[in-house]
């Protein structure tokens, strides 16, 4: 149980085994943040962010208000890029409810080239 540790004021971070809606309603409970890792483990939910974050990325986010972040890392034979997109109105998912404490969807991209592949 979360609640044993002394997480209030804290971000928790888990996995995509730990995006589950009664481990978030604990950590809301511990008066702490999270960030769960969504894919596929959460069909309906992941299929829905997915194809709103796509749909929106392919249009160029008219009219969303969202944040963008770009990370290229360079070295040793290898170039790394990742990208960030993060939306804090999530009207649109109708899971919304179900997850205590859900205040953004976010898409991660990450793109490796090693040796120029």
């Amino acid at each position: 149980m979360l609640r044993v540790l002394n997480l209030k004021g804290c971000i928790v971070t888990i996995d995509a085994m730990g995006c589950q809606k009664h481990i978030a309603s604990e950590i809301s409970a511990a008066q702490a943040g999270y960030v769960l890792a969504l894919k596929g483990n959460q069909g309906t939910m992941y299929e829905g962010v997915l194809e709103f974050m796509e749909a929106a990325l392919a249009a160029g986010f008219p009219e969303i208000a969202h944040d963008f972040l770009e990370v290229i890392e360079r070295g040793h034979g290898r170039s790394e890029t990742r990208r960030y997109w993060v939306c804090d109105d999530i009207d649109w998912l109708t899971q919304c409810s179900q997850w205590k404490g859900l205040r953004s969807a976010a898409m991660v991209e990450s793109i490796r080239e090693i040796q120029g592949k």
